[in-house]
């Protein structure tokens, strides 16, 4: 019994602490590394991001949501497209 308890108790810590994300939030992870931005959220909650690494390739991998952070912006306006 004292085992569900613990189990339920750690799934409602990890919910308190998980942040909202959205598709095309920027994001980092908490460890640091490039920008982020949001792509998809799959059916199991890990969060799809894709960005570009210095030879600007594409790159997508998945996340669990606990190790991204929001990262503020200062606008919302998206870039112009040269």
């Amino acid at each position: 019994m004292q085992s569900h308890f613990v189990a339920i108790f750690a799934m409602k810590v990890k919910v308190l602490f998980m942040e909202n994300f959205k598709i095309g939030e920027v994001v980092v992870l908490k460890s640091g590394g490039p920008k982020l931005t949001v792509s998809a959220i799959n059916s199991d909650q890990t969060i799809v991001c894709c960005w570009f690494d210095r030879n600007e390739i594409l790159h997508y991998a998945n996340f669990v949501a606990i190790v991204l952070k929001k990262i503020e912006s200062s606008s919302n306006v998206l870039p112009s497209i040269q």
